[in-house]
């Protein structure tokens, strides 16, 4: 059985207050995410949840992005694995998000049968 992300109920807070209601979703993904993740908790307009190194990412539920506006967001924290980024970029896809875009290399990953 998959399980929400780690800051999931922060993240529903977050997107349920009107002032973050067309705020970006951000993934923290790598060796980092926790740290960052503490920083980011204390700032409201932050909506994101975490994907630390020692996390598999499928077995999360990433449903949880699918309301967000597009596109979900990843962010490199720290030392972040090839494999690691293009299967947690698969699974937010596969949860219904349409696009996910990962800012350090500023390259998109589109659902298929989405435009561009």
């Amino acid at each position: 059985m998959r399980k929400p992300p780690p800051f999931a109920r922060l993240y529903r807070q977050r997107r349920a207050d009107q002032r973050n209601r067309n705020a970006t979703s951000w993934v923290l993904i790598g060796s980092d995410a926790w740290t960052v993740a503490k920083t980011w908790e204390k700032r409201w307009h932050r909506v994101f949840v975490t994907l630390p190194d020692e996390i598999d990412p499928t077995s999360i539920e990433w449903t949880i992005l699918k309301e967000s506006p597009e596109p979900v967001a990843l962010v490199r924290c720290g030392s972040v694995d090839g494999g690691q980024l293009e299967s947690v970029a698969r699974e937010i896809l596969g949860s219904g998000v349409a696009r996910v875009y990962d800012l350090a290399a500023d390259l998109s990953y589109i659902q298929a049968g989405h435009a561009a």
